[in-house]
């Protein structure tokens, strides 16, 4: 196993040399095959080595990275950086497989992608589709379970300012105006992540850390969505 630091900065033919030495070590042939763990940049420089040394190994893709699963990992580009730029020295040269396996959710670890959605869609079932895009719903749920969050004690003001700035950067809704505030909750309890009529909310831990929790209070839920219903972010 060759590991190598993190971060674009080592994405070089220096360290495409450390990786040609230690498969000389190792005495590797054509027909090891080259596993590739990690993001886009492991992707593409273990790629870029396979490509090139012996004329050619075969290689396997097994992204990390979300970006990776959907971009680097796929098509078979392999590259490196020079000091003038990104990407400049590489190949086409296409892995054996691509492994990406959270396919079916099976892990639990996809839900936390649902981060704003439950209150997201449930303005958008309540609106009846045609007052809020999907993503501008789900910005204005994003505001919501950061103010859950907060009360909850999981997110400083500060971190919950942070979020609020971000997505006004975006020009993103951060309120929805006066709605009806039960056709909301009864569309939340109608959702597909409910389970024993309790909502499975996935809030922030601080900034970078999603988690999951069913024990939301009714209450603090109302509070909320009144918040956002009286144009208070």
């Amino acid at each position: 196993m060759f590991i190598m630091p993190a971060g674009e900065t080592h994405k070089t033919l220096e360290t495409v040399q450390f990786i040609y030495r230690w498969l000389a070590e190792r005495k590797a042939e054509r027909g090891h095959l080259i596993v590739a763990v990690g993001g886009g940049v492991v992707g593409d420089l273990a790629g870029f080595v396979a490509a090139t040394y012996l004329r050619g190994l075969p290689f396997a893709q097994v992204p990390t990275s979300l970006l990776a699963m959907m971009d680097a990992a796929i098509g078979g580009k392999c590259a490196v950086d020079l000091p003038q730029g990104k990407n400049l020295v590489g190949a086409f040269y296409q892995p054996k497989f691509v492994l990406s396996d959270d396919e079916r959710e099976t892990l639990g670890i996809r839900i936390l992608l649902n981060y704003g959605h439950t209150i997201g869609h449930a303005i958008e079932a309540a609106t009846g589709y045609g007052s809020f895009l999907h993503g501008e719903a789900v910005s204005v749920g994003m505001m919501g379970a950061a103010r859950i969050g907060e009360a909850m004690g999981m997110m400083s003001s500060d971190e919950v300012e942070r979020q609020r700035s971000l997505l006004e950067s975006y020009g993103l809704p951060l309120t929805c105006g006066e709605m009806d505030i039960a056709a909301v909750s009864n569309a939340m309890l109608s959702d597909k992540k409910v389970a024993g009529r309790a909502i499975r909310w996935v809030l922030l831990d601080g900034i970078g850390n999603a988690t999951t929790r069913n024990d939301v209070p009714p209450e603090l839920v109302h509070s909320t969505l009144e918040r956002l219903s009286r144009d208070e972010p």
